[in-house]
């Protein structure tokens, strides 16, 4: 997780140097950023759409991870 997140910005790593926890990535985009947007809703559909298909690369490259279904 945190090779993956190396040099993206919008991603962000918790716990990862502590092994008695969960650790996790997630990315987060406030709502206003959208807004700002021509058609906010073809943003907002956009970006899951790109980090949905960054977190699949994720689990092909990973697929040994502890994923949570």
């Amino acid at each position: 997780m945190k090779e993956f997140i190396k040099g993206k910005e919008d991603w962000e790593g918790y716990d990862l140097d502590d092994n008695t926890k969960w650790s996790g990535i997630r990315c987060n985009k406030y709502l206003l950023e959208f807004l700002k947007e021509e058609d906010h809703i073809i943003a907002i559909q956009k970006f899951f759409v790109e980090k949905l298909n960054e977190l699949h690369t994720i689990k092909e490259i990973y697929p040994t991870l502890n994923w949570k279904e």
